[in-house]
């Protein structure tokens, strides 16, 4: 997690995530087939969620706070805990009422089915383990590390009347999840299904909170853990994840068919999927019986175009007339741009990655959605900086072709037998690090991305058994 000062008074946090889910432009949003993923609360993600704009924060000790941020992500070791919040454990906070949000906000995502939060609950890093530590609605602004309360959340939920998907930091304890449970149950609509996750690509290396669950599977299986570090993580995962399935279930009781409780993998390696749903050093072995109701992937377009392999590739398509439109589009559509590109291109790469999935999904039994999805046209590694590439994918974004992009890989998914798709994101700047947005700023009517996910909506209404 970073801290970069945007102004001289503000300073926000990067890498926070929140989903949510669309519904059709003129229909009910429980028909829709579709999810997106929120970008979190700073005034980067130009969303401005709240009425109240303090409630973002502003980071006027940028310092001070990347040094907090530090010490609680990075420095903290696998047999540390973050020193445990010293607030008294008061009953839940009353139920914000919609006028919280901001008009705009709410209407930018009424067309979403459901709402997965990532940012907004931290479940990247390595705070807010402990309930009575939970951010309240009095706290002075909830861009902490203790994020935005679930009492929110739950608010947003209902007033988008949008099935929320909650992902939990991986230190959160079980009597945090048990709270937890017992609040959505008793404030969340009767009509709503609630998505439950144990943290957030918990395969992905470059977060935190993935080297400490590595560093718990190494305290569980010392040895088996020397020998296959990454099947111990994997295991150790499937196991937790079994376990939070077990703690909603209980707290959820007679209503636990509204409960989806996800074990999320990595899309172009299926054995991620494999080694936490067998969970094979765990003595829960196999995991996926135990309480695990979906699979979920994220089959990106086109990550690899900006790898650091295709950066002379890339570069020189900047020569052409177009700036490298035609040929990054060709690249998509049909491959054969750059050398180290799969052959049919970034769409037929995707479907391949959904049918390893949609095999799985038939061999476990279960039904295989997306936490995240789109395109993902941005330069990995020092390629970020290259600006003239930056442009292009930005470029790219805006261009019509994008949404020819978007319909044929969401008709893809559905053909897949794909059920909720949650888009990656909402509302988001586009940059250097990525232009993730379906919409650019939340003032913005359209864009080609936004185009294709509302054409999509109307004209498929969700497909899959009790969606409606």
């Amino acid at each position: 997690m970073r801290v970069r000062r945007v102004s001289k008074h503000t300073w926000i946090v990067l890498g926070c995530i929140v989903t949510a889910a669309p519904a059709a432009a003129g229909t009910d949003n429980r028909d829709s087939p579709i999810g997106t993923n929120l970008r979190g609360i700073t005034f980067a993600t130009a969303e401005r969620p709240f009425a109240d704009d303090t409630k973002i924060g502003k980071r006027r000790r940028g310092k001070n706070q990347r040094k907090q941020w530090d010490q609680l992500e990075t420095k903290a070791g696998p047999d540390e805990q973050p020193d445990k919040d010293t607030r008294r454990c008061l009953p839940a906070d009353p139920t914000p009422t919609p006028s919280i949000f901001k008009t705009r906000f709410l209407d930018n995502l009424a067309q979403y089915r459901a709402l997965r939060f990532v940012g907004w609950t931290r479940s990247t890093s390595l705070a807010t383990s402990e309930w009575c530590g939970r951010a309240r609605l009095r706290d002075p602004h909830w861009n902490t590390i203790h994020g935005v309360p679930a009492e929110v959340l739950i608010a947003l939920a209902n007033a988008l009347n949008a099935d929320p998907w909650f992902t939990f930091p991986v230190r959160v304890t079980d009597e945090y999840l048990r709270e937890f449970a017992s609040l959505a149950r008793s404030r969340l609509k009767a009509d709503l299904k609630v998505y439950i996750e144990f943290g957030n690509e918990v395969w992905n290396r470059s977060f935190p909170s993935t080297r400490w669950v590595l560093g718990q599977a190494k305290k569980a299986w010392p040895d088996a853990a020397r020998q296959d570090p990454v099947r111990a993580l994997r295991s150790w995962y499937g196991q937790r994840t079994v376990e939070m399935c077990r703690i909603w279930d209980l707290a959820w009781g007679p209503e636990r068919d509204r409960l989806v409780c996800v074990l999320a993998a990595q899309a172009a390696k299926p054995k991620t999927a494999i080694d936490a749903l067998e969970c094979p050093l765990s003595q829960r072995a196999p995991c996926y019986n135990k309480g695990i109701d979906a699979l979920a992937i994220a089959p990106y377009i086109g990550g690899y175009i900006g790898s650091a392999e295709n950066q002379a590739a890339v570069q020189g398509w900047l020569d052409d007339e177009d700036g490298g439109l035609d040929r990054l589009f060709k690249e998509i559509f049909e491959g054969g741009m750059v050398k180290k590109g799969p052959p049919p291109g970034a769409l037929a790469k995707a479907f391949r990655q959904m049918d390893n999935y949609v095999r799985l999904s038939e061999q476990y039994k279960l039904p295989m959605v997306a936490y995240e999805g789109g395109q993902h046209l941005v330069g990995r590694g020092k390629v970020k900086k290259n600006r003239g590439i930056t442009s292009l994918f930005i470029r790219a974004n805006r261009d019509p072709r994008m949404e020819e992009v978007y319909l044929r890989y969401l008709q893809g998914w559905k053909e897949r037998a794909g059920e909720l798709f949650m888009h990656f994101s909402s509302v988001s700047r586009y940059n250097k690090h990525g232009s993730w947005g379906a919409l650019e700023d939340s003032r913005q009517e359209t864009t080609p991305k936004y185009r294709a996910l509302m054409k999509f909506m109307n004209e498929n209404p969700c497909w899959w058994k009790n969606c409606g």
